[in-house]
């Protein structure tokens, strides 16, 4: 058996895994968020995994963000029984206990937080490469927003995943770790299950075809879309609304619900 059917064994339902990933600032969290509402309002149920410990997928679904698998694992450090439990083999059932946020009936967050106690990523990168996906099993698509830069790819935490959303603005440095993202899958190593489909989306877009077309060349990745710059999404930041506030004639939202659609996306992993 392959790793790719193997790792699809370890999800029988949640055929469709999708991470967001890019520069920190170019808006991937108002991506992930825009893909996480359609697919509930596709009536999908769904794990959001906010891997950035700047916390803003949370915050645009508007919950409580005391709850988080930094915070556990901080947790566990002052609690060595409570840290040979997770050793044991419960992880699913500790962390649903201890970190699982139920948004509704069909919707489920995952909050990475802060790992105070080491000053790194480390340990919740660790917990979240082998944790989340004994929760997914549970739900019908998963959505991770990744923390900014290149660290979760880099410790294999996206080992899983089967859709790749690489973010950047109109700007050089955007595009620039755009690049770095399509090299680490180019050279993904043995460990690395390669996403079925990987693709750049450019954010906050002015009309600018030569842009487009440069940063498709210098990254190598097919363009899904170019999500216009919305005033909708500005006052929503500013005023702290979540997304489900956001209308759904917003031109952003409606460039990103299209790309879902016609780029074949909902159909990688049989997710429709």
């Amino acid at each position: 058996m392959g790793d790719l059917e193997k790792d699809n064994d370890f999800f029988p339902k949640c055929d469709f895994r999708l991470a967001v990933t890019g520069k920190g600032g170019v808006g991937k969290t108002v991506i992930a968020a825009m893909v996480g509402r359609h697919l509930r309002e596709k009536g999908m149920r769904v794990l959001l995994v906010d891997g950035d410990p700047a916390m803003g997928l949370a915050y645009l679904f508007g919950t409580d963000t005391g709850k988080t698998i930094g915070g556990y694992c901080d947790q566990l450090r002052k609690n060595p029984k409570a840290k040979r439990e997770l050793e044991s083999g419960r992880v699913k059932d500790i962390l649903v206990q201890e970190a699982l946020i139920h948004l509704d009936d069909g919707t489920g967050m995952l909050i990475m937080g802060k790992d105070e106690g080491t000053g790194c990523f480390c340990g919740i990168n660790n917990v979240l490469k082998y944790g989340i996906g004994a929760i997914a099993r549970d739900y019908d698509a998963m959505v991770i927003d990744c923390e900014a830069g290149l660290e979760q790819m880099k410790r294999r935490v996206l080992h899983s995943i089967n859709v790749l959303l690489v973010i950047s603005d109109m700007t050089a440095r955007g595009v620039k770790t755009a690049r770095q993202v399509a090299e680490i899958i180019a050279h993904g190593d043995a460990d690395m299950i390669l996403p079925e489909k990987t693709g750049l989306v450019i954010n906050r877009y002015k009309e600018n075809r030569s842009f487009l077309d440069r940063a498709k060349e210098q990254t190598g990745l097919d363009l899904l879309t170019a999500v216009p710059e919305d005033e909708y999404v500005f006052e929503m930041d500013m005023s702290g609304r979540t997304i489900a506030e956001l209308p759904a004639d917003a031109a952003s939202y409606v460039s990103v619900t299209d790309m879902l659609k016609q780029s074949g996306i909902l159909k990688t992993g049989n997710a429709l």
